[in-house]
């Protein structure tokens, strides 16, 4: 899975606290993140083809091909998606070892999340969790949701994640250097107010800026990496994962200094640990009721 591992109530006190930079830990990979589908809501429980996909709605089987092992998959919102409660999608495919298999991916706060409302921003991300969580994914087929109407126009696009072990360690960056790829805003004039209307403008690429180990100096330069930052607060315990997929490296602005351009990026928090009442309210397959 590419969360981070679920947290006991004492780690979540830790982990709400503010970070500082240095707990922001790149890890870098040539293997790049493959985005299988393109997935917009058109009412409840119901969805529709979204043009901007790279496979269609009905698609045939997507194997997944860059490196050449089975990989994760993760789900994650291409824009703001609200609804009342927890949106759940299923995904149907093939594991590692080519037999059919279906996951899970659901989209919920963090019980210890200070805004209760279901509100998940751009980049939220979710792991596809199959029911045998050690088997892998080796193809995508489709999938299912699980929504109101509320969620309606909302996007998400399901990802093919490399795996842990394929990233390297090459420095840390500053909580307020990612840049989210996203849409700013444009002011519109109107007479003498220079900023008399306000409307979203242009997307634009995500950016973060790397303080580099002394030996990674230009070893990626220019190379096409999936990125992942760990937030490991105090030293102690990982509270995010954030994964920049579609990245450039771009040669270092300064003796060890690197920027790293990317089209997308995965949000993904840790959650709580379930209580033992919550376990027992799951099925044996350790999949909720």
């Amino acid at each position: 899975m590419q969360a981070p591992n679920p947290l006991t109530s004492a780690q979540v006190q830790i982990a709400v606290k503010s970070a500082l930079g240095a707990e922001m830990m790149v890890y870098v990979t040539r293997d790049q993140a493959e985005e299988l589908a393109h997935i917009q809501i058109g009412a409840a429980n119901s969805r529709v083809n979204n043009p901007g996909s790279p496979h269609g709605d009905n698609q045939p089987t997507v194997t997944l091909k860059i490196k050449g092992y089975p990989k994760d998959l993760v789900a994650v919102a291409k824009n703001t998606i609200t609804d009342s409660g927890p949106i759940t999608l299923t995904i149907f495919g093939l594991d590692e070892n080519g037999g059919a298999q279906t996951g899970v991916a659901v989209f919920e706060n963090p019980v210890y999340a200070a805004v209760n409302e279901q509100i998940f921003e751009k980049g939220w991300a979710a792991d596809v969790v199959p029911k045998l969580a050690t088997l892998q994914w080796k193809a995508y087929t489709g999938y299912s949701i699980q929504c109101t109407n509320a969620a309606a126009k909302g996007n998400f696009s399901i990802w093919a994640m490399p795996n842990e072990s394929r990233y390297t360690l090459i420095g840390t960056t500053q909580e307020n250097c990612i840049i989210m790829p996203s849409q700013r805003l444009t002011a519109i004039s109107a007479g003498m107010e220079e900023g008399a209307y306000v409307k979203p403008g242009m997307n634009h690429d995500g950016e973060m800026r790397v303080k580099l180990h002394r030996d990674m100096m230009g070893r990626f330069d220019w190379a096409n990496v999936t990125v992942r930052v760990d937030l490991v607060e105090e030293q102690k315990i990982i509270a995010q994962k954030l994964y920049a997929m579609g990245g450039k490296f771009v040669p270092s602005a300064g003796a060890f200094d690197a920027t790293i351009m990317f089209t997308d990026l995965a949000i993904m928090f840790a959650q709580q640990a379930a209580s033992p009442v919550e376990y027992e309210m799951q099925n044996a397959d350790g999949f909720p009721n």
